[in-house]
């Protein structure tokens, strides 16, 4: 009988309990800028460039960050929600210890980045990428992952529950005490990186033809 994988939880945000609302332009993220304790409401960063920008212990409500260019850009202790993060080209991003819920990701690419203690729940992240990438102490939690290409990524502690990951990529992936339950599995691409994952018995049968066909093996009517 398998076992399920004894997962470390994800740390909570630490949200300050005195936020200040942002103006802008004196708030908005900016290069090798540092940002504690704000409240950001609908705030339109489409586009922006910035780099080396640190935002701590803050709410993000429906901030827009499509289309952005982030490079060393590091968001800790933050509560993210209704937040539109379609198309963020990330480089070198880390984001610690935040919770995500209902959040636009589809497309975005988040290359060599660090992702700890995090919670994503009900976010939209099909065609998003995380190449190279580390996730550590992170749950997925009913996310559109169609398409997501964990390629070269590190996975340690990880949990996605309810996900559909249909046609997602996983080769050359690394992963340690990873759960996936009640997921959607059809099509997944490089499942040998799945090595060292916990894969609930009914989600297996979904994986089924992309492992027989890596292996191989012709599948008989």
């Amino acid at each position: 009988m398998s076992t399920i994988p004894r997962l470390r939880k994800p740390k909570p945000p630490q949200v300050s309990r005195a936020l200040t609302p942002a103006t802008i332009p004196d708030d908005a993220w900016a290069d090798e800028k540092t940002l504690k304790a704000m409240l950001y409401e609908g705030t339109d960063f489409s586009g922006a460039q910035i780099y080396a920008c640190d935002v701590e212990e803050s709410r993000l409500e429906a901030v827009r960050l499509s289309n952005a260019s982030l490079e060393q850009v590091i968001i800790s202790d933050a509560v993210i929600e209704r937040c539109d993060f379609a198309n963020v080209q990330g480089r070198d991003v880390s984001l610690l210890q935040s919770s995500l819920e209902g959040c636009r990701l589809m497309g975005s690419a988040w290359s060599d980045g660090l992702f700890r203690d995090l919670v994503f729940s009900e976010c939209r992240m099909d065609l998003s990428r995380y190449r190279q990438s580390k996730l550590r102490q992170v749950v997925f939690e009913r996310c559109d992952l169609r398409q997501a290409d964990f390629q070269w990524a590190e996975l340690t502690h990880v949990r996605f529950s309810g996900c559909d990951l249909t046609a997602a990529q996983f080769a050359n992936a690394r992963m340690s005490s990873v759960l996936f339950e009640n997921c959607i599995l059809d099509g997944v691409g490089g499942v040998t990186g799945l090595k060292g994952a916990t894969v609930q018995s009914q989600d297996l049968t979904s994986l089924a033809p992309s492992l027989a066909h890596e292996l191989g093996i012709t599948l008989a009517d």
